[in-house]
């Protein structure tokens, strides 16, 4: 009975789909919470959010049934679905606790962020350049996420991407600097992120077209060596 049960949840295509659907609800909870913020409401963004909830939720009910997972993915999945609960600021408010919306906001992203990076892994951890190309959205998106929740006074969502690209690439123009202490914590985070991704993804880069450059090479090299075992073929048959 038990295995009948984790079967269905052992299965490559359905953790393939999972795990696919976990990325893209990783993306969307950014901007939704952005939405939130600026007290953007109306059916279509509850909607999404019931359904970024549902796709956490059913992931976290996947983990448990397959029992693979280890202890902290599991702590970390119930997090999210506790933390990206659609009715949890309304019960906040309930409970006076409202001030910790923004708290849950934020540890809602880096649990959020946490959770696709092993799921961007296990869909394209093949190939390191899209991995890695993948990994650096992922935390640019995470940060302006997080820049706009701390400080809404200071940039919208979209000066806070162009703030964490520049950050993260250690460019740094100036033109949007974080004031408070959780958005300079934001920015260290980001540069010590981007100075080991951006040398991850260089090296990448130039790994892939070394490679490629070798394959080619090889391919030659193959196809003389089949041409020289036709010709010792063709000559051990004319001398019999």
């Amino acid at each position: 009975m038990v295995n009948s049960l984790t079967r269905p949840f052992s299965s490559t295509k359905l953790q393939r789909f999972l795990d696919g659907s976990v990325i893209l609800a990783a993306v969307a909870t950014v901007p939704i919470i952005v939405l939130q913020i600026s007290g953007r409401t109306s059916p279509a963004i509850v909607t999404i959010d019931w359904v970024i909830w549902a796709i956490f939720a059913i992931d976290l009910a996947a983990g448990v049934a397959g029992g693979r997972r280890p202890r902290l993915h599991r702590v970390l999945d119930t997090v999210i679905v506790v933390t990206s609960f659609p009715l949890l600021p309304d019960l906040l408010s309930t409970t006076r606790l409202i001030r910790l919306t923004r708290l849950f906001r934020v540890v809602r992203v880096v649990a959020v962020v946490g959770r696709a990076v092993p799921a961007l892994r296990a869909t394209v951890g093949r190939t390191g350049f899209l991995y890695l190309a993948g990994t650096v959205l992922l935390i640019v998106i995470a940060g302006a996420g997080i820049l706009t929740i701390v400080e809404p006074e200071t940039a919208g969502f979209w000066s806070a991407v162009w703030w964490a690209l520049v950050t993260t690439t250690t460019v740094g123009y100036g033109d949007i600097a974080p004031v408070s202490l959780p958005g300079r914590v934001i920015a260290v985070v980001l540069m010590v992120c981007g100075i080991s991704l951006i040398a991850a993804l260089s090296a990448s880069i130039a790994a892939y077209f070394v490679g490629s450059d070798s394959d080619e090479r090889l391919r030659r090299i193959e196809t003389r060596l089949e041409r020289i075992e036709q010709e010792l073929k063709a000559e051990r048959t004319d001398r019999k």
